[in-house]
């Protein structure tokens, strides 16, 4: 994930305010139409109500999502079972 923009520290996030379900349930019926005739099963569980929002890059949310699930997806379409995002959201302690 531009790993030479951030290594020269030339990276820019794109921060605006984003809800951080949507960003799960796109990658989620991304690849549900691809694991309907497999013996993956796919599911989603997020600890925030639909009205939290958060400020940040959400293509990149999604960038980093879509390569865990893609990842995922080759090794458990081998052996069959369940890839599942689950989120939650925690205190800024700083």
């Amino acid at each position: 994930m531009d790993q030479n923009l951030i290594e020269r520290k030339v990276f820019v996030a794109n921060e605006a305010i984003f809800y951080p379900w949507q960003a799960i349930e796109q990658i989620k019926s991304i690849f549900v139409c691809y694991m309907q005739d497999s013996d993956v099963k796919f599911g989603s569980h997020y600890d925030f109500g639909k009205e939290k929002r958060l400020i940040g890059d959400a293509n990149r949310v999604q960038q980093v999502l879509l390569n865990l699930v893609s990842n995922a997806r080759k090794f458990v379409s081998q052996i069959g079972g369940r890839i599942q995002i689950n989120a939650g959201l925690s205190q800024n302690a700083g």
